[in-house]
């Protein structure tokens, strides 16, 4: 799945104002979005193995996220471009069951 973060989504104003840059939180929040709908029931990170950011990612860049299952809600993922791989990690999920 592809995703990229608009010149002029709020979150850019605070970091960094004159060299932006997506922050690391903002990427881990779309990783457990896709995998939420991919899983299609709600999911949160329960643990990071391990996590690696290669390159800031710039504003408008699309990027791709790619993930295998590596056991049960565990999940390896790269987040790239077509030249640029930009993170690596390992998040172990927990998914949330409502109770309604």
């Amino acid at each position: 799945m592809t995703v990229s973060i608009a010149e002029t989504h709020p979150i850019l104003a605070a970091h960094f104002p004159d060299n932006p840059i997506v922050p690391g939180a903002c990427l881990l929040d779309m990783i457990r979005e896709i995998l939420s709908r991919q899983l299609n029931q709600p999911v949160c990170e329960q643990k990071i193995v391990n996590l690696k950011f290669l390159h800031p990612v710039l504003p408008s860049t699309i990027i791709t996220a790619d993930y295998e299952s590596a056991a049960p809600l565990k999940y390896s993922i790269c987040l790239h471009s077509d030249q640029t791989i930009y993170a690596k990690m390992s998040i172990q999920y927990m998914c949330h069951h409502s109770n309604l």
